[in-house]
């Protein structure tokens, strides 16, 4: 990893949703500080519960990807809703 220049990183499923697991919660809270240190952005995706959201935000993760933040918009409502003008 060390050769390559990331810019981001981004946690999926398997790390959002078995945040209770020690190996899981050791292994996030490594790489999130690990990002933190070389100055890359973190994203979790798949946070669909409030507990998720809290327990991320107090990790340190920069955005949060799921339902439990917003759901889906189709183009149609991605545009009346952002192209207010």
């Amino acid at each position: 990893m060390k050769h390559f220049d990331f810019d981001l990183v981004q946690f999926d499923r398997d790390y959002v949703t078995k945040l209770d697991e020690k190996h899981t919660r050791a292994m996030l809270t490594s790489l999130i500080h690990m990002a933190k240190e070389l100055h890359i952005t973190t994203v979790a995706k798949w946070v669909d519960k409030e507990k998720q959201k809290e327990e991320l935000i107090s990790l340190g993760i920069d955005y949060l990807q799921g339902f439990g933040i917003a759901r889906a918009l189709s183009e149609t409502q991605l545009i009346e809703k952002y192209n207010k003008g």
